[in-house]
């Protein structure tokens, strides 16, 4: 079924989107020619063009494996090593998609595209909660109470776009979740999402060679893509060398693809 669910989304997207789509396989296919690169920096071209604040200084990362150069995701533990190591990026979110089965006593059950956040991601992108509020770090910890972020959408043709929908519980794939937020109209990232959760990792998760993660990144002022290429291709070095298990397959690149 999560197959099938994602393959009509894609296929939405394509029929409905011809020029995203025609910029994402453009980029990938530019990342996939680079010769050796197991350590990208890809500029957001899913992510230019939306109204974020400074688009231009958004950025995607993802690690390339050195056996057959697929782009792969990243671990938490990795996401949390970046995060301590990195000083070209002001901050570096992360996130995961989901399809989620929803219910409540207001309407029928739906399916619905989810993504797991972390909880700056929505701050790194610079884009606040048309009502209500954003994640916090305190949403995000182990045991913490279940939160929902709506999107548009769903609190327009849910809800009837009733601002008293906050504090409201929404069962999510039978676990119930308190409204605390409803993000403005048009806003899907990534891939047509409809709500966010916090992402809180599992067990699982926590592991190292568990990789479920899309990164993406602000860049601070004044820094330019090259250097935070050349810094995360030191920071993949001393991982490679820290956990050869897990990371040695993606070693610091072999020459740079960056003007």
């Amino acid at each position: 079924m999560s197959l099938l669910y994602d393959l009509r989304f894609a296929i939405r997207l394509i029929v409905k989107e011809r020029w995203f789509t025609a910029v994402a396989v453009a980029a990938l296919a530019l990342g996939i020619g680079v010769n050796a690169t197991v350590f990208t920096l890809v500029n957001a071209v899913l992510i230019r063009g939306l109204p974020f604040k400074d688009s231009a200084q958004l950025y995607m990362l993802g690690v390339r494996r050195q056996t057959d150069s697929r782009t792969s995701q990243l671990s938490h533990p990795e996401l949390q090593d970046w995060r301590a190591q990195t000083r070209t990026f002001a901050a570096l979110a992360a996130f995961s998609n989901t399809g989620v089965n929803l219910a409540d006593d207001r309407a029928v059950p739906e399916q619905a595209r989810g993504t797991f956040l972390t909880s700056n991601a929505f701050t790194v992108l610079g884009q606040p909660p048309l009502i209500g509020r954003d994640f916090t770090e305190a949403d995000e910890r182990k045991g913490a109470e279940k939160v929902v972020i709506l999107g548009y959408g769903i609190w327009k043709n849910r809800y009837g776009a009733d601002p008293a929908v906050l504090g409201r519980v929404l069962r999510i794939n039978g676990e119930p979740s308190t409204i605390i937020g409803v993000m403005p109209e048009g806003l899907m990232f990534p891939r047509e999402s409809a709500l966010w959760m916090p992402f809180i990792p599992t067990a699982a998760q926590e592991l190292r060679g568990d990789r479920p993660l899309s990164v993406f990144g602000r860049l601070r002022g004044g820094r330019t893509r090259a250097q935070a290429q050349a810094e995360m291709d030191g920071i993949a070095g001393r991982l490679a060398a820290q956990y050869p298990d897990t990371n040695k397959e993606f070693p610091p690149r072999k020459r740079p693809d960056v003007q």
